[in-house]
């Protein structure tokens, strides 16, 4: 009897040996699998000023953010120089206006001292002679700029504004429409719906046109329906 005890006590004792090594075993490979933690990378960042967000976008962007929002108000206010002339054509409903009907509008711009066109249209270019001042500074390597004002059938327009800065071409295309409010509802509130800044790649007038390309990153190639926007434009200068 006293053998058969003893010999019981000697399996527990193995028993525990067994599962104190499992756990053991268990505890080594559990802690493997876990990474060490690693120091965060270092990244190179400039000081930053008491008015500069701490993740401030690059020197570039901030170039073409402080150029579109400068079109955008340069756009309100070529708007209100001839909100009255819209006033009496809008009745409440959307407006497609044809050619007769933009001339005023554009002429408005003129007198005001705009460069003022109409989209797809035959209306001379208001103050023609201040692309021809652009393009003599241009020539010169002085800092430039214009913007031509082209009327949309809606009486809102595209502004292509042209900047010459440090042997650079930039263009800022800015779009206003007349809404209601905040609805895209045709309205009596000018609204800038977008103003987007880009590099220029070609600029040059022929044929009566003012022509212009400009790049847009991860354009893809093709067609619109593969997703491609068409960049070359042109715009009717006059005789």
């Amino acid at each position: 009897m006293k053998q058969i005890v003893l010999l019981c006590i000697i399996v527990l004792m193995c028993a525990a040996a067994v599962l104190l090594a499992v756990n053991v075993l268990g505890g080594v490979s559990s802690d493997a699998k876990q990474p060490e933690p690693q120091a965060a990378a270092k990244v190179n960042v400039a000081p930053a000023q008491t008015d500069t967000p701490s993740d401030s976008i690059s020197a570039e962007n901030e170039l073409f953010a402080s150029l579109s929002t400068a079109a955008a108000e340069q756009a309100y206010k070529a708007a209100d120089a001839y909100k009255a002339l819209y006033l009496e054509l809008f009745s409440g409903g959307g407006l497609n206006l044809t050619q007769d009907k933009l001339a005023p509008l554009a002429a408005r711009l003129g007198e005001l001292g705009y460069c003022a066109s109409a989209l797809n249209c035959s209306i001379d270019m208001t103050n023609p002679a201040l692309l021809d001042d652009f393009f003599a500074a241009v020539g010169e390597g002085r800092d430039a700029d214009i913007a031509v004002y082209e009327l949309c059938p809606d009486a809102g327009f595209l502004c292509h504004t042209l900047r010459f800065r440090g042997g650079e071409y930039y263009l800022t295309r800015t779009r206003l429409a007349w809404q209601q409010g905040s609805s895209a509802l045709q309205g009596e509130t000018p609204t800038v719906t977008y103003s987007e800044t880009y590099t220029l790649t070609e600029l040059y007038v022929e044929n009566s046109r003012l022509c212009y390309d400009y790049y847009i990153p991860d354009n893809p190639p093709g067609t619109r329906h593969d997703g491609h926007i068409e960049t070359f434009t042109s715009i009717y200068i006059g005789n």
